[in-house]
């Protein structure tokens, strides 16, 4: 990505407040060319993809834009410091981050009392939000103000050394539930199943940690997170669905019993949600979804990101919920919504999310017999960017477009070019099993066939297809089958 592309993503993502204070900030530090720096901003904010030729124009006969490159990269470097400021009202962190300066100034200055009560104001922060490491550095800073001051030295630092023991406990603690979180996540991501054997090898490896006794041992909120996300990667490798449900409500209980870190991290909160929201999908628990949907929706959000983050989980999971209550009409309502959000957001939503909206929608045309549309969105699919996201979407988009093909009478494609390129795509992927031989075969006799034998055909397919419920696409090509015959 370019600089320019960075710059306009940056601005992109302010909100409104944040873009007011730029502003006020702009008026006040810059000199000279003040409202020129305030132009390129508004100018950049109000596209939706940058244009720099229109950026051109709009400088045109001035000084300014000779030197546009310097100009948009000295503009980027005025945003940062104007959001220094506005980050200190607003963001825990740099509260405590800018209370830490002013105690370095007033020692400097050495003014102790007033130091000694930024640090305390700076601790009581860091400690509600549990910044380890923030706490450990203000305990550094007030011993060394105890030990220039030297009253009451002995007591002080007793104290002091009491908390710092406290804080290192309890970070070592939850360093031990995140590492094994961790290690758990990249088998989830590494691996879509798991044999039994290696099943069991993780089960016992985890059981091995004397530690991990449980939740009551987690000494802070978040070693309790990190513990609840550890045990919800081993519900993943092991299938269990039902576990994995409950321990996503515990984890939004959490958050939802301590308020200020729901305020402080609202993203992180809207992936708990999605979380609990993909445990009930697999659950079945259709009420419960739309009721924590409703949460989602109504969620306080104020950045560009939140905003996205919002609106790709409200989006991706309320149509799965349509697709799998079969509420198709509510289904094919989400679909301009979710058009208009992939097109306002789409360099904000990862790249799998957008393959698998691709896909659903897929899925959602041929549910309801529009394979014309559904030919398209699998299209999508095939030609979104190359990369190793969702190669069984990508798999499942080829597979699919048997059927699309078929029913929109392209016999001669689907003899001369589609059926080849499957067989040799399966060849290289080496995964091609009997039921998809069966697939393949069936849609080879259908074109050279008369249609009068083409339901006798796809009855045979329907018939022998349960046997391999492992092929690409099972569920999808009994569902068409189905009524297909029907």
């Amino acid at each position: 990505m370019s600089v320019i592309d960075q710059l306009h993503q940056l601005i992109s993502s302010l909100t409104q407040s944040e873009k007011r204070s730029f502003k006020i900030f702009a008026s006040r530090h810059v000199q000279g060319e003040k409202n020129n720096y305030v132009e390129l901003f508004d100018e950049i904010a109000r596209q939706e993809s940058y244009d720099e030729t229109a950026i051109r124009t709009h400088f045109a006969g001035t000084s300014f834009v000779n030197r546009l490159s310097y100009e948009k990269n000295y503009l980027r470097k005025l945003i940062f410091r104007a959001m220094r400021g506005y980050k200190e009202r607003s963001d825990t962190e740099a509260k405590v981050r800018y209370l830490i300066a002013d105690a370095a100034f007033l020692r400097r200055k050495g003014l102790y009392e007033q130091e000694a009560r930024a640090l305390e104001k700076a601790f009581e922060i860091a400690q509600k939000y549990e910044k380890f490491h923030f706490e450990l550095e203000i305990l550094d800073l007030q011993r060394q103000t105890i030990v220039v001051e030297r009253v009451q030295i002995k007591d002080k630092i007793a104290h002091n050394q009491k908390l710092r023991s406290e804080v290192l406990d309890q970070l070592a603690n939850f360093y031990q539930y995140q590492n094994l979180a961790d290690l758990l996540f990249v088998q989830v991501r590494g691996q879509y199943e798991l044999s039994e054997e290696e099943k069991n090898q993780t089960l016992s490896s985890t059981l091995e940690l004397a530690w991990m006794k449980g939740e009551e041992h987690a000494k802070s909120w978040r070693a309790k997170i990190s513990y609840l996300k550890a045990r919800a990667h081993i519900c993943q490798l092991l299938g269990n669905r039902d576990e994995l449900y409950m321990v996503q409500e515990r984890m939004r209980e959490l958050w939802v019993k301590n308020p200020h870190f729901k305020n402080d991290e609202p993203v992180e909160y809207i992936i708990v949600l999605a979380n609990l929201l993909n445990a009930a999908l697999l659950c079945q628990k259709w009420e419960r979804m739309e009721s924590i949907l409703r949460e989602m929706e109504h969620l306080s959000v104020a950045t560009t990101h939140e905003k996205a983050e919002v609106s790709q989980n409200y989006l991706f999971f309320s149509l799965l919920l349509f697709l799998n209550t079969r509420r198709l009409g509510k289904a094919l309502s989400l679909v301009e919504k979710i058009e208009s959000a992939l097109h306002k957001y789409q360099s904000r939503f990862n790249r799998a999310r957008i393959l698998a909206f691709y896909h659903n929608i897929t899925l959602l045309f041929l549910m309801t017999n529009n394979y014309e549309e559904a030919l398209n969105w699998s299209r999508l699919v095939l030609n979104y960017e190359k990369s190793d996201h969702r190669n069984d979407v990508r798999s499942k988009a080829r597979f699919l477009q048997l059927i699309f093909h078929y029913e929109l009478g392209n016999y001669e494609f689907l003899l001369l070019s589609l059926l080849r390129s499957l067989e040799r795509y399966l060849n290289e992927w080496d995964r091609k099993n009997e039921g998809e031989e069966l697939i393949l075969q069936t849609f080879q006799k259908l074109p050279a066939s008369p249609k009068t034998d083409h339901l006798k055909e796809l009855e045979k397919l329907y018939t022998r297809l349960p046997q391999y419920p492992q092929t690409l696409c099972y569920n999808e090509f009994m569902f068409y089958l189905e009524h297909k015959l029907k």
